[in-house]
């Protein structure tokens, strides 16, 4: 069984490096020194429970209130040291691979497999000492909670090579405190959380804030890279269904084992507690970071807010207005158009009826800018136009928005005025729709 937990821990770890190769930030070339952060991160970890079992196992505060010394002592003995301690495989591989850590989409990806390979060996311990538990509610959310409190000192590392113009020090040793308070707490909520009826909520709560963290730090990275390219970043529906497909085997193989080794009404209850609620967390992971809304330089401060929004659709083309739903970052349909991006194809009409340009028109998208909250625009030139004529594209944000699965279908807009796109306070509404279309090449 020994041989079982191991493989499990570390492939249940393993899927979110699969995730970097899935959105196409992770390069072939770097699979050894991928391998090495992720094995020294496992190292790490074993060094880190040795430290606190045996060098730090007294280890205490004289405080009269059990509950605030069980706080202090996570954040301290298990935050602050865990979070030292997963330094450590990102000091050994920029040593050897220094070439590997000169853009900051690395230095994110290589933090963040170095907390895989400390959870995946924590895992594999926890299921060691808790017989049959591989994949459990437990072992799914430290998982994410481990890559998602590191991604905060990556955030600060990050600023301070990449971004920031005045260095300062200080701001790095303040986010790995907040990330080991962070590690910490989530240790210590995971002893109180069942003692409160709702104590489950401010543990959704807790993931939503991380994982919008984590998603902003991974933004950030990529929009400083040197290597920017809109069109770079997959994120599509088949790397959601993908990944959510992995983690259902793993539920699948956690309840087999345990309907084998307990009994099926036991492995149904441990299902049900598995996936009701780190399920939706899961869920909300996986398809917030496939939806990353790059932005040349754009630099996002660290804050609290949720992973998704209700959006106001603004009245155009005799809709009227309405809110809806959605995971915050890029649409699906905005990977399908960047293809085309400083590429000439051509625009068909979705219906010949009363159609403004007719037939297929060619067209070249010069520019991808963003209006008010960050609304996605193509700027076009109509190539076979004798006017020079240049006009808008909006990518089509609900319903269907592919023909055939694969051309996206955009909304087309006239601009009266050049500069107005200047101003980014205005919306689809401020320009004059004049049909869908949808694009391919020529």
């Amino acid at each position: 069984m020994t041989t079982i937990y191991l493989f499990i821990a570390v492939l249940s770890s393993w899927i979110w490096v699969h995730y970097f190769k899935l959105i196409n930030v992770l390069d072939k070339d770097k699979t050894t020194s991928t391998y090495l952060t992720f094995s020294l991160g496992a190292g790490a970890f074993f060094l880190f429970k040795y430290i606190s079992d045996h060098l730090l196992g007294n280890f205490g505060f004289n405080i009269e209130n059990k509950i605030l010394e069980h706080l202090f002592i996570s954040v301290f003995k298990i935050g602050l040291i865990g979070e030292f301690i997963k330094l450590i495989p990102i000091m050994v591989v920029y040593l050897l691979f220094k070439n590997h850590l000169k853009t900051p989409i690395y230095v994110f990806v290589y933090f963040t497999i170095s907390a895989l390979g400390f959870s995946a060996f924590e895992n594999f311990l926890y299921s060691y000492h808790n017989e049959f538990y591989v994949f459990n509610e437990k072992v799914i959310l430290r998982t994410i909670s481990e890559m998602f409190s590191t991604s905060i000192i990556a955030y600060g590392i990050i600023d301070y090579r990449f971004h920031s113009s005045q260095k300062k020090p200080l701001r790095i040793a303040l986010l790995i405190l907040l990330a080991a308070f962070l590690h910490g707490f989530y240790d210590f909520w995971q002893y109180y959380e069942n003692l409160n009826i709702f104590g489950f909520i401010l543990t959704i709560i807790f993931f939503l804030i991380m994982m919008s963290i984590f998603a902003n730090t991974l933004t950030n990275s990529l929009n400083l890279s040197e290597d920017f390219a809109y069109g770079r970043l997959i994120g599509s529906k088949k790397n959601i269904d993908k990944l959510i497909k992995y983690y259902v085997i793993f539920i699948i193989i956690q309840f087999l084992l345990m309907s084998w080794k307990k009994n099926f009404s036991f492995a149904i209850d441990n299902l049900i507690n598995t996936i009701w609620y780190s399920g939706f967390v899961v869920y909300i992971s996986i398809n917030r970071l496939n939806k990353i809304k790059i932005i040349k330089n754009r630099w996002n401060k660290l804050k609290i807010e949720f992973p998704f929004t209700f959006y106001r659709i603004d009245a155009f083309n005799g809709r009227s207005a309405a809110y809806k739903f959605k995971f915050k970052g890029e649409t699906f349909n905005e990977e399908f158009i960047d293809v085309y991006y400083n590429d000439t194809c051509s625009i068909y009409p979705l219906s010949n009826r009363n159609s403004f340009i007719v037939q297929n028109k060619l067209i070249f998208i010069e520019k991808k800018f963003f209006l008010k909250n960050d609304e996605t625009f193509y700027f076009v030139k109509m190539v076979n136009d004798d006017k020079n004529e240049y006009m808008l594209l909006k990518p089509k944000t609900s319903g269907k928005n592919l023909v055939k699965k694969k051309y996206p279908i955009v909304a087309l807009f006239s601009i009266h005025d050049l500069d107005d796109l200047k101003n980014n306070k205005l919306t689809a509404s401020d320009f004059q729709f004049r049909e869908w279309v949808f694009i391919k090449h020529r």
